[in-house]
């Protein structure tokens, strides 16, 4: 199981958190059919809206439904999680699986690491990184330098400060194949998985509906523009990468090209609304009937996308 990352593309970043996007990349990049886990990626605006503007979570601490344990083995995978207080008491652990032909995922701060340049001496941030190979005291890691990855070398000194001093995330993750069914039914499966899961989902459009009142400060979540359009912006960019996956897990499960033009159709709208909003954050003002009525266009997509997949 061994490929190198370097120069290759990330996959949905725009939904996906540092250490799962990682995984996905990876993982594609080895031929697993990972988009087959993106049954319950088509998250509501309800829960988009809880989520980015009532609680004020970053688009980074989004907590979707996705990839939980047992997912993995869906396509054939075993996730394994060593947990350790420090890198030097599993060092020759990592070097066996990476010899085995892994790459090792490892959550460090980034505050204590040079090349993340925006974090490093600035600010305590949660990251994930992925450990390629040792070199005498020296460890070569993977990171994203979006939209590529890049490699990067540190003594395990330096590593290990940004482990020991992390948020908590104390453990390294790896990925072993398992036995594996057939294509057929892991098409099955999933397709039970995901009508399981847009049976259940709860729809009420309430980020559409609430946008008005946002963009006017009417709302009781932010009373300052720029801190509104940061939070429709993230709640927007997860709705596009969102869409975007859903339509690589319709074409997986072989929906209808009515449902795959919806769901493009409302990404790319979405990412419009995105770029519109990052605009307004600069000049610290946004056209609002324009952005209301992209978001009406979108509206009508999302409820004809969700009337035909509740048939």
């Amino acid at each position: 199981m061994g490929i190198d990352l370097e120069g290759k593309y990330l996959f949905d970043l725009n939904y996906l958190d540092c250490s799962k996007s990682q995984y996905v990349s990876y993982l594609k990049q080895m031929g697993y059919r990972v988009e087959a886990l993106y049954y319950n990626c088509l998250d509501s605006t309800n829960e988009i809206m809880i989520q980015i503007i009532k609680q004020k979570k970053s688009r980074y601490h989004f907590d979707e439904l996705g990839f939980q344990h047992s997912d993995w083995q869906l396509i054939g995978l075993e996730k394994r999680d060593i947990h350790s207080e420090s890198l030097y008491n599993i060092q020759e652990g990592i070097k066996e699986i990476i010899d085995s032909g892994n790459i090792v995922f490892v959550s460090v701060d980034t505050f204590y690491l040079p090349h993340r340049k925006q974090s490093y001496q600035k600010e305590k941030s949660p990251h994930s990184i992925m450990i390629k190979g040792f070199h005498d005291n020296l460890i070569d890691i993977i990171d994203e330098t979006a939209p590529i990855f890049s490699k990067f070398q540190y003594p395990i000194s330096e590593l290990e400060i940004a482990y020991k001093n992390g948020c908590g995330f104390r453990y390294i993750s790896y990925f072993e194949p398992i036995t594996f069914n057939n294509m057929d039914d892991l098409k099955e499966k999933t397709k039970k998985l995901f009508q399981d899961f847009i049976d259940n989902r709860n729809e009420t459009y309430e980020l559409f509906d609430s946008v008005d009142d946002l963009l006017k400060l009417k709302s009781p979540y932010f009373n300052n523009l720029v801190e509104t359009l940061q939070h429709l912006s993230a709640s927007f960019t997860l709705l596009a990468g969102s869409r975007e996956m859903f339509v690589h897990f319709a074409n997986f499960v072989d929906f209808d090209d009515e449902v795959l033009n919806l769901a493009k159709k409302s990404s790319r709208i979405a990412d419009s609304l995105r770029n519109m909003l990052n605009k307004g954050i600069l000049r610290n003002r946004v056209k609002e009937n324009l952005v209301l009525e992209k978001v009406n266009t979108l509206w009508e997509i999302e409820i004809k996308l969700n009337q035909l997949l509740l048939r």
